[in-house]
């Protein structure tokens, strides 16, 4: 029973870290087809981001403005390694250490 769960919990992974905000992605098998989601966390406020192919869309939660728009450029410019971390993550291949570059 234990292993069977251990299977199915995703850990939350902090994928990058820049001007004060955390980047974490959390993705399991059953994500594999679906969009990269990466979520943001600033002081207080928290936000979930869809990295699309043509598109970064917040789909939930509050973010300033400066940090949004930071956030937003950052995953248009890493938009290919996040689809990388997003499958690695899915197929359980995620090493802890790893990461995409933050916003310079």
């Amino acid at each position: 029973m234990i292993q069977q769960l251990t299977k199915t919990i995703r850990p939350i992974q902090e994928i990058s870290r820049f001007s004060g905000i955390i980047i974490t992605m959390q993705a399991g098998a059953s994500d594999r087809s679906k969009p990269p989601r990466i979520h943001a966390q600033y002081n207080n406020d928290a936000a979930s981001y869809e990295v699309r192919p043509d598109d970064v869309v917040k789909v939930d939660g509050h973010m300033n403005i400066e940090q949004e728009e930071m956030v937003q450029v950052w995953a248009d410019i890493r938009r290919v390694e996040l689809q990388s971390a997003w499958n690695f993550m899915a197929e359980g291949n995620w090493k802890k250490g790893w990461e995409v570059k933050p916003l310079k």
